[in-house]
């Protein structure tokens, strides 16, 4: 798992999304073989609802590492602004 890609404080829930996605990919394999292929939908549809969350969890750095680098660069005449994030 790529470290720099969710803040520290989403990393439980990047992990549990992780293996939620593993999880439903493998179970839909299962009821592909067993010609089961209305579950193996099912099972793909909560694989997708994880990867839009791991997504959303991406997103959320991405965003508060460009407002952090915006932020860097704000100078009001001869005053920097500092912000602290989280």
């Amino acid at each position: 798992m790529v470290e720099n890609i969710f803040l520290k404080e989403d990393k439980h829930q990047f992990k549990n999304q992780m293996d939620c996605y593993k999880y439903c990919i493998k179970r839909s394999e299962e009821a592909t073989s067993e010609g089961n292929y209305k579950e193996a939908s099912e099972w793909l549809e909560n694989a997708i609802h994880s990867l839009k969350e791991l997504q959303r969890l991406t997103t959320k750095k991405q965003q508060q590492d460009e407002i952090k680098k915006l932020a860097e660069g704000l100078t009001i005449g001869d005053i920097n602004i500092i912000f602290k994030m989280g």
